[in-house]
């Protein structure tokens, strides 16, 4: 029985020296996989253009990433929202995501407003991101009826593409024009 005793505690402290071992190693491989104590402070980039936030992360050891663009009021192309924020701690490596104002300006689709009173289209116009900045008057047997749109001059289709904010011209009948034989051109209303 004696034996038995002196074998059973050998293999306890054997197991106890060994469950140190691991302990201590899985501690140490940790410390070292996990960098602790080792950080660096995420540059600000917010406002640079994206090639410069790019540049500046990159040399502080970062890895920038681009995950989206938005149409935002700043200047195209620079960065306009980044995680994680300037200023921070994070390890050696770490990648930082960036969102960046459109380089492009956004297009939008010509809606369709003609038989539409002024007032409702000028409404869909402007909720589409258009600016309705006259209304040309025409003879028409209709008040306030639209029956064109014009950008530039030229009749817009409904569909076509246009640069958001692009100004319109809307052609609305009116039953108080008179064509006058020798200038046959219809009235103007301009807006401010």
């Amino acid at each position: 029985m004696k034996n038995f005793l002196k074998i059973v505690g050998i293999n306890v402290v054997i197991m106890i020296a060994l469950v140190a071992v691991i302990l201590y190693g899985l501690t140490y491989w940790l410390n070292s996989y996990t960098r602790h104590n080792e950080s660096i402070k995420v540059p600000e980039v917010v406002g640079l253009s994206d090639d410069e936030a790019i540049y500046y992360l990159e040399k502080a050891g970062l890895k920038p990433m681009i995950i989206d663009s938005l149409y935002a009021d700043a200047v195209p192309g620079s960065v306009i929202e980044q995680l994680p924020e300037g200023g921070l701690p994070v390890k050696n490596g770490r990648i930082v995501y960036l969102t960046i104002n459109a380089k492009t300006v956004r297009m939008i689709k010509m809606v369709e407003v003609l038989d539409h009173s002024t007032r409702q289209a000028r409404s869909l116009l402007n909720e589409a991101g258009f600016v309705v900045d006259s209304i040309q008057l025409e003879p028409y047997e209709f008040d306030d009826l639209v029956l064109d749109v014009k950008v530039g001059g030229s009749k817009a289709l409904p569909g076509e593409k246009y640069p958001i904010r692009t100004h319109v011209t809307l052609v609305v009948g009116s039953t108080q024009v008179e064509i006058n034989p020798e200038n046959d051109e219809s009235e103007e209303v301009f807006f401010e």
